[in-house]
Order: C-alpha cells, then sequence, then structure tokens
C-alpha cells in the first residue's frame, strides 16, 4: 500500500482563490440588482412616476 501525498495549497494561494471567488460573486449581485432597480424605474415611469431621479445603482 502506498500512500498518496496530494499538494498542500498555500494560505496565499487559498486567500488569491477566494478573492476572485469574492469577486465573482460582488459582480454578479451588482448586475442582478442593478437590473432589478432598472425595471422598477421603468415600470415606475410607465404608469407616470419618475423613478429615474435616482439614477442607475450599482
Amino acid at each position: 500500500m502506498t500512500a498518496t501525498k496530494t499538494p498542500k495549497k498555500k494560505g496565499k494561494n487559498i486567500l488569491i482563490h477566494e478573492l476572485i471567488n469574492l469577486g465573482i460573486i460582488n459582480l454578479y449581485l451588482a448586475s442582478c440588482f442593478s437590473v432589478l432597480i432598472t425595471l422598477n424605474s421603468l415600470a415606475l415611469f410607465r404608469y407616470g412616476i419618475d423613478g429615474f431621479n435616482y439614477g442607475i445603482k450599482i
């Protein structure tokens, strides 16, 4: 029986990987919320309420 060694990730590599994942999640959430706020403003505009005073929120 031979023991197989798995390479250990160093702390710096783990940190970089987690920061990349965090950035991707933040971009995804920001884009989703921007779309929702824009759609909300468009729906309000349809009924004569000016919702564009707030601008696009990111």
